[in-house]
């Protein structure tokens, strides 16, 4: 009688863990922290790449198609303006997963701002997701993003690509003033010339051109 209610109560505990197991691995699967976003610029694009769990991103998509919603995720702004999407594309991974691409143009100014706008459309469900922006392989942000904190603005650095074009801009630049300069200075030299080569006033001047 004891060995039978033993067979029970290990068989009891055993089901209550493997209950246990699967909520766990079902609540891992629908965690609302599960998003990431890679933003990466380059010189002709600025490439923003996410990823977000299946039950994430149907509450924040709802009925919109994945590709069409992937543009409403994150607003982007440079230069006072938000930069509009090129293209985007939505691709369901083997577990489950949604990644999300969007293409934008580069960014128009010095800085670049990024709001993630689906935290702020459900602040109780989505607590958090983690931002990453890169530039020529080079991090210049890592950020989880809260609903409370859903923006960063970031200082963008020159590309070397740029940096190669300001310092060309800054040679001519240089080399326009010295031109300037040296035509000005050749001028001057020149009036001078022709100021005394003019006769005195008073003087006659002879059939021959000389002041006698």
């Amino acid at each position: 009688m004891k060995r039978g209610r033993y067979k029970s109560t290990t068989r009891a505990a055993m089901a209550a863990l493997l209950a246990l197991g699967a909520a766990s691995r079902l609540a891992g699967a629908h965690d609302p922290l599960e998003a990431t976003a890679i933003v990466q610029i380059e010189d002709e694009q600025l490439r923003l790449q996410m990823t977000l769990g299946s039950w994430r991103a149907s509450r924040a998509c709802g009925r919109t198609p994945f590709d069409a919603c992937a543009r409403n995720l994150y607003r982007v702004t440079s230069g006072g303006e938000a930069l509009r999407a090129r293209s985007s594309e939505a691709t369901l991974r083997p577990d489950g997963d949604v990644a999300l691409t969007v293409v934008y143009p580069p960014p128009r100014g010095e800085r670049l701002q990024l709001t993630a706008v689906h935290l702020q459309r459900h602040p109780e469900e989505m607590t958090g997701a983690s931002l990453m922006v890169q530039r020529d392989n080079q991090v210049l942000v890592r950020r989880l993003l809260g609903a409370d904190d859903a923006t960063v603005e970031i200082e963008l650095p020159l590309a070397p690509r740029s940096k190669l074009a300001a310092i060309a801009t800054r040679s001519s630049l240089l080399l326009a003033a010295a031109a300037m300069l040296g035509w000005l200075l050749w001028r001057g030299v020149h009036r001078r010339r022709s100021l005394t080569s003019v006769p005195a006033s008073g003087s006659v001047v002879s059939d021959r051109g000389r002041p006698s």
